[in-house]
């Protein structure tokens, strides 16, 4: 042992003395003492038991976890790719079916009432006119269902307030020139929401089924819409004073929007919400759908 490796002290205690090791690296070690006097040497062993990141598997351990935290962050930065592009390819996946769905039945509609009117221009022109007009009213219904779909795919909608005026302003649009009261009651909680891609598309255009279903058939003088914010979960209730309809009866049911009813149950599906519709013929209609945030 030499005096650069170490710092020696010695404690003389009666008759055993005391030696202390300073700064000694971990390890087995011999110390031999000499009697000056005598010159008489005795030998002892002891060992120095090394600090933890001394010893051989810390540096492999340290490797190992360095890896592993690695591969964690490098595997939930892959989970977030993944989401984004599975979400992409949701926003595509719908987009494509309701370009399909509706555009495509609006536009089968306008190819087949086209190649009717050249007939019926000389042989019916008042058919004819009745054709273009219809013409007209389903290309008004590609451009509405075109600004829906560029409408929900816009990020700047994303906050709960742009979708509540966008709902006012379709009621107005829709129900003021046949003279219907429209009262709106929105929770203030609600106004701070700010609801996915998916959810603001498919609560709205439920919402908007609604309100085309009042408006072709319930004549109704006053509607009343809520939007309340419940626990976790968003509650839309549209009620009308309107003549209702038998749930029972299919023909009443598909004469008061079938088709409509039928697509607000598929979409109230996707958000894995819940829809109910209250109707009685002559007493109006509430429909109340709601779905987690």
């Amino acid at each position: 042992l030499t005096d650069s490796l170490m710092t020696m002290d010695t404690l003389y205690m009666g008759d055993n003395p005391t030696i202390n090791f300073f700064n000694l690296p971990g390890g087995k070690y011999t110390a031999t003492f000499v009697d000056l006097k005598t010159n008489n040497k005795a030998s002892t062993q002891f060992t120095i038991e090394s600090e933890f990141w001394e010893r051989w598997w810390f540096p492999p351990f340290v490797l190992l976890v360095f890896t592993l935290v690695i591969g964690i962050v490098f595997y939930y930065i892959y989970k977030i790719r993944l989401r984004q592009q599975l979400q992409t390819q949701l926003i595509r996946d719908n987009i494509a079916r309701d370009l399909h769905d509706d555009i495509g039945s609006y536009l089968s509609s306008i190819s087949i009432l086209s190649q009717s009117v050249d007939t019926l221009i000389s042989n019916n022109p008042d058919k004819a006119k009745l054709s273009l007009s219809k013409i007209g009213n389903t290309a008004r219904q590609i451009m509405d269902t075109m600004g829906d779909i560029v409408w929900s795919i816009n990020s700047n909608h994303d906050s709960m307030p742009q979708v509540i005026q966008r709902m006012r302003d379709l009621a107005a649009e829709l129900l003021s020139e046949q003279g219907v009261v429209t009262d709106f009651i929105i929770e203030e909680p609600v106004q701070k929401l700010s609801l996915t891609l998916e959810k603001r598309r498919d609560f709205y255009l439920i919402y908007k089924e609604a309100v085309t279903n009042i408006q072709k058939y319930a004549q109704a003088s006053k509607v009343e819409i809520a939007i309340r914010k419940v626990n976790e979960e968003v509650v839309l209730t549209v009620k009308d004073n309107g003549t209702g309809f038998n749930l029972s009866d299919p023909g009443t049911k598909k004469s008061s929007g079938g088709n409509g009813l039928i697509n607000m149950s598929v979409r109230a599906k996707r958000l894995e919400g819940v829809l109910n519709i209250e109707s009685t013929a002559g007493e109006g209609t509430c429909i109340e759908f709601r779905f987690r945030i």
